[in-house]
């Protein structure tokens, strides 16, 4: 994203009264250890890496 990365975009959501219970999702192909703990700092509710590896084992966490 050009202007702010999804961990910024992250907490902006949280902090708008409209978007703060929305479930948030971040799929990044960055696996360290310091980008995990970044993710639920600002309180996704997901942290997932290597897109190539969500599969069904995954989806029973996400309900529309």
């Amino acid at each position: 994203m050009p202007r702010m990365d999804g961990f910024a975009l992250t907490e902006k959501l949280r902090e708008t009264e409209e978007y703060r219970n929305t479930p948030i999702v971040i799929v990044s192909s960055r696996d360290s250890e310091s980008d995990k703990k970044r993710g639920m700092q600002v309180r996704a509710d997901a942290y997932i890496t290597k897109a190539d590896s969500i599969g069904p084992a995954c989806w029973p966490r996400f309900k529309t």
